[in-house]
């Protein structure tokens, strides 16, 4: 995993690969206590993420068009039936969505000796 910082732009996660996992949360309900758990009533059905993700973007997230830039490619896979939401936090959650499909890939990762 790396964290991109550019001048004028959030931390942004790059090459996240959560694979191979499971998930156990023992918790039926969300913590009406504070915004998390409220978040999770309102826009989640009150069900607690397993993975979640904020989709605040940097600012060269896109190449020409809607391609995404392959540097910032998060990939969740193999984790079994897990519930996974993305938040897009910074536009008010406008893009709330637990699609995991463009999220089902794997990374390459560069080595190097």
């Amino acid at each position: 995993m790396t964290i991109v910082k550019t001048d004028n732009t959030m931390p942004t996660l790059a090459g996240v690969s959560i694979h191979d996992n499971r998930f156990e949360n023992k918790h039926f309900f969300p913590a009406l206590d504070n915004d998390f758990g409220l978040l999770w009533v309102m826009k989640n059905g009150f069900k607690i993420p397993d993975v979640a993700y904020d989709l605040i973007l940097a600012e060269d997230y896109y190449l020409k068009g809607s391609t995404m830039n392959p540097e910032y490619e998060i990939c969740v896979k193999n984790n079994g039936d897990i519930n996974f939401v993305v938040l897009d936090a910074a536009n008010d959650f406008e893009k709330f969505s637990n699609d995991l499909g463009p999220y089902d890939c794997d990374i390459e990762f560069k080595t190097s000796i």
